[in-house]
Order: C-alpha cells, then sequence, then structure tokens
C-alpha cells in the first residue's frame, strides 16, 4: 500500500512538473508573438507603409519562421502592405493560439490536481469542463478562420499553413466532459 501512494505521489509529481514547464512556455511565446506583432504593428503605422524591407523581412521571420529569401521574394511579388497584413495577421493568431493553450493547460491542471486527490466526479470539475469548451471551439476555429482569410485576403501564406491542431483540444475536452458527467 505504501509503494502505491509513492508510486501515485511520483507519477503526480512527473506530471504537474510537465505541465507546468508547458504552461509557462505557452504564456512566454504567447507574451513573445504579441510583441513582436504589436511592434510590427507599430513600425507600420509611424512609417506610413513605407517600411524598410529589411525590416520586414525580419520581423517577419521572427514572427512567422520563414526564410528570410523567402519573406524578400513574396515583398516583391505582391507588395509590402500586403505582407505587413498578413504579418500582423499570422503573430496575432499565433498570440491567441498560445493564450488559450495556457488558459486550457491552467484549468486542466486544477481539473488534475483533484483527480489526485480522489475527488473526481465533483460539480465542479464537471463546470470547469463545460467552461473550457468554449475555449477549445476559439482554439481551434480560430486561428484557422484568421489564418484562411489571410491566405485569401494577401497570398503570403499557402493553405498549407493553416494550423487546426485545436482539434484535439476539442476532441480531449468532449472525452472528458463523457467520462465526468
Amino acid at each position: 500500500m505504501k509503494k502505491d501512494l509513492y508510486e501515485k505521489s511520483l507519477v503526480s509529481a512527473l506530471i504537474n512538473f510537465l505541465l507546468y514547464i508547458f504552461k509557462w512556455l505557452c504564456l512566454c511565446l504567447c507574451v513573445i508573438n504579441a510583441a513582436l506583432t504589436i511592434g510590427l504593428v507599430v513600425m507600420a503605422v509611424f512609417s506610413h507603409g513605407d517600411l524598410a524591407n529589411v525590416v520586414l523581412t525580419r520581423m517577419l521571420n521572427y514572427i512567422s519562421g520563414m526564410n528570410p529569401d523567402a519573406v524578400m521574394d513574396i515583398i516583391h511579388s505582391v507588395g509590402k502592405v500586403k505582407v505587413m497584413v498578413a504579418g500582423e495577421g499570422y503573430g496575432f493568431a499565433s498570440s491567441l493560439t498560445f493564450g488559450l493553450t495556457y488558459a486550457l493547460v491552467s484549468k486542466f491542471k486544477i481539473l488534475l490536481d483533484s483527480i489526485f486527490k480522489g475527488e473526481m466526479y465533483t460539480r465542479s470539475n464537471v463546470e470547469l469542463i463545460n467552461g473550457a469548451l468554449p475555449y477549445t471551439l476559439i482554439l481551434a476555429f480560430g486561428p484557422a478562420v484568421i489564418m484562411y482569410v489571410i491566405v485569401e485576403m494577401t497570398g503570403v501564406f499557402d493553405l498549407s499553413d493553416i494550423n487546426v491542431s485545436g482539434v484535439i483540444y476539442v476532441c480531449i475536452c468532449y472525452i472528458l466532459k463523457l467520462i465526468f458527467e
């Protein structure tokens, strides 16, 4: 019996450590992407649309991870304004993704702590899962819709750049809802 408690506390500590690292990493990436996006917006506004290609290339490289040579080619083919709009939209979508992931992992950690305490089937856990459902739907479809609009309006990104990994969170949340209800 003592060995079971030791294993349970060891697994609990390991899972909490991994969730803690993932949660704060998501928050850091959200803040960094939001700061880069706000920086791009401020530079675009104060330069009156006459931002240097090198600066725009560097900012889009930081925000989206695109190759600087490819960004420079896109600037020459579609125009500087469309690249600025696409970079700002991509930054907003990625900040939204990381911010909502942070919020969901925080809720899941509360749920997991409740499970480890032995209070699995409580009303507060069901309310916590029901409260997480809108976040998962926004996480699944919000950034994808934003990226689709950016692809169609600007032509800077491809349809393959649309991230639909949030559907996993919807599936997990609905499975948890079925289990707890």
